[in-house]
């Protein structure tokens, strides 16, 4: 109910903001290290080359990047290969080569400790950074290669805490990331929703549009004033002006303390009241 959204949303952005705040990045030795065999090794020399062929990066990063790769693959249960393969796949989506490591590393953990496979959250984790971290106060201050792995390390620790999967988070995120970029929320806040609706079994598509145009309904009447913009202040204890600065600068809270107040309501005024607003 509209209760549990709240709650689980509260729950859920301190818990990414602490994630951010305390897990450390993860470093990547560059010594030195032994390939067993002969063979090995020359096959993944040929699945580095796509790393090569995608990368347009001078020779010394190309050898700290194969280091660390083969580093990686003997850290996870994933192998050189297909950590290359990962590797290729963030050149191909346009991550620098610096952010690249963070991102095979990342991905690859994900698809070993989650339901998503590492190639499916190399894109669709790539592509809510692309969106959200211009717009996100902390992402601004992160390396993109950062900010993905903050993602993936909030992903499963809500993937262990909530009734739902990794994902499910993830694509409802992605349905919800444009509006939520729009919006100016950050990372936390749009996983935080998103974890609290798929959580409530309301699939992706359904859930990420309709939050969207709601956020995108109420900012309008922020943005004209007028009629609607008086109902949504009533309704959340507030006169027009404390809602539009409220709105303003906490649209995420804002909404919180809205869904707070209609879910007091009973099922026919509440019906009656989002009739009214056009939702």
């Amino acid at each position: 109910n509209l209760n549990k959204v709240v709650k689980d949303t509260r729950a859920l952005g301190r818990r990414f903001d602490y994630l951010g705040s305390k897990l450390l990045p993860i470093s990547y030795g560059l010594g030195l290290i032994t390939i067993g065999a002969v063979g090995v090794g020359a096959s993944f020399e040929n699945a580095f080359q796509d790393v090569v062929k995608t990368l347009n990066a001078p020779q010394i990063t190309l050898d700290a990047l194969r280091q660390s790769i083969r580093n990686l693959s003997n850290e996870i249960p994933v192998s050189a290969n297909e950590l290359s393969k990962l590797t290729s796949i963030g050149a191909q989506l346009g991550l620098p080569a610096e952010s690249l490591m963070k991102f095979t590393d990342t991905v690859a953990r994900l698809g070993v400790a989650t339901n998503i496979t590492s190639e499916e959250a190399g894109l669709v984790v790539t592509q809510f950074t692309n969106v959200m971290q211009a717009s996100d106060k902390l992402g601004k201050k992160l390396s993109k290669g950062m900010y993905i792995e903050r993602v993936g390390n909030t992903l499963v620790q809500l993937g262990n805490t909530t009734s739902t999967t990794e994902d499910a988070i993830m694509q409802m995120s992605r349905r919800l990331s444009g509006v939520a970029s729009v919006m100016k929320l950050t990372g936390a806040e749009t996983l935080g929703w998103s974890a609290s609706m798929a959580s409530l079994g309301i699939a992706a598509q359904q859930g990420g549009s309709a939050l969207g145009r709601v956020m995108m309904k109420f900012n309008a009447f922020v943005s004209e004033g007028g009629g609607g913009l008086t109902k949504l202040a009533k309704l959340s204890g507030m006169s027009a002006k404390q809602f539009q600065k409220s709105w303003g600068e906490d649209v995420s809270g804002t909404m919180q303390i809205l869904l707070q107040n209609l879910n007091k309501l009973s099922k026919n005024d509440l019906q009656k009241v989002l009739s009214d607003l056009g939702v």
